[in-house]
């Protein structure tokens, strides 16, 4: 019997089919139906329903025997709902920047460091969220997307620690919602969903479930988690060791057994409720795929992977400086205004030369991201590399030479930990590969990280929101 696996990713909406054992042997996607604005990005319950019933229908087109369904992805995104249960409108996604404001004003009045060492994280999401919604006219009550996806199969709300968290509600140490923090930062009831764990059957697919989406009418559909601790489940980041996920942005996990807060406001902590680890500390990158793809496509190569052959034969140059901050920048600025650059061009560089610069650059921010969770006195013995960006050799071999950091390459992602969570055997389904760093000198990359550090200081933006 198998396990169907939906992913809600940012720019994919990902099916898998797994056996017992976690691994996933089949697959398809489709293009998740974004709808981008200046600071927007919605997309329609609609069209989103539509897209993972494709992906769905190709996956089981010759009908095999499913047990189990377990849907992850993006944290941080939202629909509203009315009384029903049924969307009013579209669903903003994690990366929508209209609630700032709200967000800011309510964060005002509720003292900073108290809220973060309660609730784990550094924004209230979901009050901000309410908030906006409330000054935009918006009718109904926001709930986490995927949780709405379950509700769609199952006709039964559920919402897993790792989503709770990420609203900003939730007591991270007693795995409850806070009332101080619900009387702080008010949100309205039916918003605050049951709490259950990831792995826990919420019920089994229904008519209407199976209809919509085209599951297998029956199938016991579990609790699931959001896709970054499902990646690090996937990657067999456990334990001593990291995963960074390498996708449109990056982000730097560990799962851990007991709660580690950041008095500066810099790295998040989720909780989880697994075996592999009851936390997980989060510090995310918003320029990775977003400077690739711009370097690509304005430098005029034909696709990444050429981009990156090309970087890796030029030399690293440390007085070429990119700033990869094209969609503003995450730790440790939290700036959405903070913008990007390159310094230090001179008639002898040509197009490689800048692609050098933009996969050092991206070195340099996943370099100071470890710098800061080892700061904390988290202990990292290594670091698991997956996701879509992972698999550029040139950026690889960089990035094992700039962290000091034994890295290994895996394959498995999100698919294969939400898989493990339906039952798997909790061993990471491919044992990956180790990264060789580049032959590059190590006082080199030092001195091209103290000019970046140096360049993004100096580099103008709105502040830290």
């Amino acid at each position: 019997m198998g396990t169907v696996v939906v992913d809600l990713g940012s720019s994919t909406v990902k099916c898998g089919l797994a056996g017992p054992d976690g691994r996933v042997a089949r697959r398809t996607a489709r293009p998740m139906p974004t709808e981008l604005g200046a600071d927007s990005a919605e997309v329609s319950p609609a069209a989103l329903t539509a897209a993972v019933r494709e992906a769905v229908r190709e996956l089981l087109v010759d009908r095999p025997a499913v047990s189990d369904v377990v849907i992850t992805g993006q944290m941080g995104s939202h629909v509203w709902v009315d009384d029903g249960g049924r969307p009013v409108g579209k669903a903003v996604l994690w990366s929508d920047r209209r609630d700032m404001p709200a967000g800011t004003a309510l964060m005002s009045g509720v003292n900073a460091a108290w809220f973060s060492e309660v609730s784990g994280q550094r924004y209230p999401t979901l009050a901000a969220r309410s908030r906006w919604g409330e000054q935009a006219g918006r009718r109904g009550d926001p709930v986490p997307l995927r949780q709405w996806l379950v509700r769609v199969v199952t006709g039964r709300w559920c919402i897993d620690p790792t989503d709770a968290s990420v609203t900003g509600c939730l007591d991270i140490r007693a795995a409850r919602w806070s009332e101080e923090l619900g009387r702080r930062l008010p949100v309205p009831a039916r918003s605050l969903l049951p709490l259950r764990a990831p792995d826990e059957v919420i019920g089994p697919v229904t008519g209407d479930g199976a209809a919509l989406l085209g599951l297998p009418a029956g199938a016991s559909v579990r609790c699931g988690a959001g896709d970054g601790p499902c990646a690090s489940l996937g990657a067999g980041a456990t334990g001593a060791d990291a995963c960074l996920t390498l996708g449109s942005g990056g982000t730097l996990r560990m799962v851990v057994d007991e709660p580690v807060t950041d008095r500066d406001r810099q790295a998040t902590c989720l909780a989880f409720g697994t075996a592999a680890g009851r936390y997980v500390i989060s510090l995310p990158v918003s320029n990775v795929g977003f400077a690739l793809e711009w370097a690509r496509r304005t430098l005029g190569f034909d696709d990444a992977a050429e981009l990156d052959e090309a970087a890796r034969s030029a030399p690293v140059d440390p007085g070429l400086v990119f700033l990869p901050y094209l969609a503003g920048e995450r730790f440790p600025y939290w700036d959405r205004g903070r913008t990007a650059g390159l310094t230090g061009l001179r008639a002898h560089h040509d197009r490689a030369d800048i692609a050098r610069a933009v996969l050092v650059s991206i070195g340099c921010c996943l370099r100071r991201a470890v710098e800061h969770v080892l700061a904390l006195g988290v202990p990292i013995a290594a670091i698991r590399v997956n996701g879509g960006a992972a698999r550029f050799p040139g950026l690889l071999s960089l990035l094992a030479a700039t962290i000091p950091l034994p890295l290994r390459h895996v394959t498995a992602e999100s698919l294969e930990g939400a898989a493990l969570l339906a039952g798997g055997t909790g061993e990471p389904p491919a044992p990956g590969r180790d990264v060789a760093p580049a032959d590059l000198p190590a006082d080199l990359l030092d001195l091209a990280y103290e000019r970046f550090i140096a360049a993004s200081e100096a580099a103008p933006g709105q502040g830290r929101s």
